[in-house]
Order: structure tokens, then C-alpha cells, then sequence
């Protein structure tokens, strides 16, 4: 058991519970979230949200692309703009094939 001597000591100990009680509430709140993360993160998964294999050999070939075209001589001033919004948008049509997959029924499809 522990003496208190004064009214400085006990709003000490009293600090100290609060301060315990923060942490493990925060401690609390992050292992829902992780869980929450994992479940959601397995949902997309079992829906094949994710990049196939071929999106991520499309994306690293834009990066090689996007290196290979900075060291080209002679570049007018606009190409490397240019060059970058076309890469962006094939990256967004990889992202949206991806989001296809996650919600199929908000996507258009093709009849081919």
C-alpha cells in the first residue's frame, strides 16, 4: 500500500492514472483498427482487387519508359510534360482496372 503525504503526491498519482488510462485506450483503438485494416485488406484480396502480375510488369515498364525518355537529347520544352501525362494516364486506367474488380457493379463493361 502506498502513503500519500500531501495534495502534490496525490494529483501525481491521479496524473499518472490518466496518463495509463490515455495509453491503454489508444492501445485499444489501434488493435480495432488493425483489425479493421486486416479485414478490410482480406475483403479487397478476396475480391482480386489487387494488381495482376501483368499491370505490375505495365507499371515497371512505364517507369523504365519515363527514365529511358528523361536521357534523350534534343527534348522540346513541352515533351516532358507531355510524356508525363500520357504515362499518368495509363496509370489511371491500370488503377481503374483495378477498382473494376473491387466494385464491378459501379463499371461499365464491354460486351467483348
Amino acid at each position: 500500500m502506498m502513503t500519500v503525504d500531501g495534495p502534490k503526491e496525490m494529483q501525481e498519482i491521479h496524473r499518472k492514472d490518466r496518463e495509463q488510462a490515455y495509453q491503454t485506450s489508444r492501445l485499444n483503438r489501434f488493435e480495432s483498427d488493425q483489425d479493421s485494416l486486416a479485414a478490410t485488406v482480406g475483403a479487397i484480396r478476396a475480391r482480386n482487387a489487387v494488381l495482376t502480375d501483368s499491370e505490375k510488369k505495365v507499371l515497371s515498364h512505364l517507369a523504365d519508359a519515363w527514365l529511358e525518355f528523361q536521357s534523350l537529347p534534343d527534348k522540346h520544352s513541352d515533351d516532358c510534360d507531355d510524356v508525363r501525362s500520357a504515362i499518368h494516364r495509363i496509370q489511371d486506367i491500370i488503377g481503374v482496372r483495378v477498382a473494376r474488380r473491387l466494385e464491378p457493379d459501379m463499371w461499365w463493361k464491354s460486351k467483348s
